[in-house]
C-alpha cells in the first residue's frame, strides 16, 4: 500500500480488491446490508487487511488486535454460542422431565388424606395430609421448575449477549434484556414471590420472627439503571477498544485517515467490534448473574429457617401447616434455583476467560447426550438421573390404573394406555437435522 494514496484513488483500489476477493467492500458496510458480510472469525479480518499491500503493516495491525483482546473476544464470543445451544438442549431435556412430572403429579393429587375432624368442631383451613406419593411427585416437580428456571435464563441470557448489534455504538433500548438486568431474568418473579411470602405470608398475616418490620426488603439494584436511556455500557466499552486501536494504529503507522476509516470498517463489518462488545456484556451479565445468586442464597436460607420453625409441618395448626406448605414449595424452587444458577455463574466466568479454545462445541441438532454433563454444572444430570428410574416406576402404575379405566369402557389396554411414541410428542423435541456429535473440552 502507498501512503500516498489519495481518498479517491484509494477507495478505487479497495473496491477492486474486493470485486476480485469476491464479497462486498466493507467501505460500503451499514446498519441495513451488515447482514451481507460474513463475520465471526479474525482470518476475515486479515482477509480483508491484505488490501494493505504491506505486511509489516498487516503484521502490526494483528498484534495490535490481539494486545486489545479482540482474538480472544472472538473466542469467547464462539464459546458464549456454543454455551447457548448446550443450554437450548438441556432446557429441552429438563421440560421433557417437568411435564412427566406435572402429569403424575395431577393424576395422584387426589391421593389425599384429609385429617380425622372432632365431632362438633369445623373443618379449618390446612387440616389434612397429603399423601406420601404425590408430596414426593410435588416436591420433584417444583425442583424441576427452579432448575428450569435457571436454565431457561442461562439460554435467554447468553442468546441476547451473542445477538447484539455489529454496530459498536448501539443503544441500551435496542438490547432490552441486558439493560434491563437482573429485573429482566426470568426468576427475578420466583424471587419476588418468595420474598413478598417470607414477610406476609401466605394470609397476609406475616410469618412469624423471620422479619420484624412490615416493609417488604430491597430488591436487587439494577446494574443498568444509568444506561436505560441512552448508549449500553458494552457498547460503549467495545467503542471506546475499537477507537483507540485505530487512532494507536493510525499514529504509529502514519497512516492518512482514509487509511484508518478502512481498517474501522473491516473491523465492524466482519464482526470484531461485535465480539468485543460481546465480551464486555458477558461480563456486566456474570455481574448481575452474581448479585441474583447472593439474594437466592439467602432466600434459601430463610426458607429453610423458616420450615425449621414450622417443625415438618405436623403440628395440626391449620395456619402453620398452610405456612409450613407454602415454605417448603417456595424452597423447593428456590433451592434448586440456586444450584442451576451456581453452576451458571461458573460456565459463564468460564467462558469469559477462554483465550481462543474450545470450552464445548454443540449445533442444532445435537440431542445434547454430552450437555447434560456440562450445562448446569451436572445439576440437570444429578435431577434427572435421580428421577428417571422413579418416573418409569410411577407411569407404570398410572398405566395400569389408564387400563383399568379403559377396561370399564371397553377399550382394550392397548387403546386406553398411550404408546411411546404418543407420549414422547407431548415430551421431547426432536433436532430438526440428524444427529452430530458434541466434542466436550473441559478446563
Amino acid at each position: 500500500m502507498r501512503k500516498t494514496h489519495g481518498l479517491e484513488e484509494w477507495e478505487k483500489h479497495v473496491r477492486a480488491e474486493a470485486s476480485r476477493l469476491g464479497g462486498p467492500c466493507v467501505l460500503d458496510a451499514n446498519a441495513d446490508n451488515m447482514q451481507k458480510y460474513a463475520q465471526g472469525s479474525f482470518e476475515l479480518v486479515k482477509k480483508d487487511l491484505a488490501i494493505l499491500d504491506d505486511q509489516a503493516e498487516i503484521s502490526a495491525v494483528c498484534a495490535a488486535c490481539e494486545a486489545v483482546g479482540v482474538l480472544d473476544a472472538f473466542a469467547v464470543r464462539r464459546e458464549l454460542i456454543n454455551y447457548k445451544k448446550v443450554c437450548l438442549h438441556m432446557m429441552h431435556r429438563i421440560q421433557g422431565t417437568e411435564r412427566k412430572l406435572s402429569r403424575l403429579a395431577t393424576f395422584y393429587f387426589r391421593d389425599v388424606q384429609v385429617a380425622e375432624i372432632k365431632r362438633g368442631e369445623s373443618r379449618k383451613a390446612g387440616e389434612f395430609e397429603h399423601g406420601e406419593r404425590y408430596t414426593a411427585l410435588a416436591k420433584a416437580l417444583q425442583r424441576c421448575r427452579g432448575l428450569l428456571l435457571a436454565v431457561r435464563d442461562a439460554r435467554d441470557l447468553a442468546k441476547s449477549i451473542c445477538c447484539v448489534p455489529r454496530q459498536p455504538c448501539y443503544a441500551a433500548a435496542s438490547v432490552p434484556k441486558l439493560s434491563g438486568l437482573p429485573r429482566t431474568l426470568a426468576m427475578s418473579k420466583a424471587m419476588d414471590s418468595a420474598r413478598i411470602f417470607l414477610v406476609v405470608g401466605p394470609d397476609g398475616e406475616g410469618v412469624g420472627d423471620l422479619d420484624s418490620g412490615n416493609e417488604l426488603p430491597a430488591r436487587s439494584v439494577d446494574i443498568d439503571a444509568a444506561c436505560s436511556g441512552g448508549q449500553s455500557p458494552g457498547a460503549a466499552a467495545a467503542g471506546e477498544t475499537l477507537a483507540l486501536l485505530v487512532l494507536s494504529l493510525r499514529d504509529a503507522l502514519e497512516w492518512p485517515e482514509h487509511v484508518a476509516d478502512f481498517v474501522r470498517a473491516a473491523l465492524v463489518a466482519r464482526g470484531a467490534a461485535k465480539a468485543l462488545a460481546v465480551a464486555a456484556e458477558l461480563r456486566r451479565a456474570i455481574w448481575a448473574v452474581r448479585m441474583v445468586l447472593g439474594e437466592l442464597q439467602e432466600q434459601k436460607q430463610d426458607l429453610e429457617n423458616l420450615t425449621r420453625q414450622q417443625g415438618g409441618g405436623g403440628s395440626g395448626d391449620g395456619l402453620a401447616e398452610k405456612c409450613f406448605h407454602h415454605a417448603d414449595r417456595h424452597q423447593n424452587i428456590i433451592g434448586n434455583c440456586a444450584d442451576g444458577v451456581t453452576d451458571v455463574s461458573k460456565w459463564l466466568s468460564l467462558i469469559s476467560k477462554v483465550k481462543d479454545t474450545s470450552v464445548q462445541t454443540a449445533s442444532d441438532g445435537d440431542t445434547a447426550s454430552t450437555s447434560r454433563a456440562i450445562c448446569a454444572g451436572g445439576c440437570g444430570e444429578t435431577l434427572e438421573t435421580r428421577v428417571r428410574t422413579w418416573i418409569a416406576k410411577h407411569n407404570g402404575d398410572l398405566h395400569a390404573r389408564w387400563a383399568e379405566l379403559g377396561a370399564e369402557f371397553g377399550m382394550t389396554s392397548a387403546q386406553a394406555v398411550p404408546g411411546e411414541d404418543d407420549e414422547a410428542a407431548g415430551a421431547r423435541i426432536e433436532p430438526k437435522s440428524p444427529v452430530n456429535t458434541t466434542q466436550t473440552h473441559l478446563f
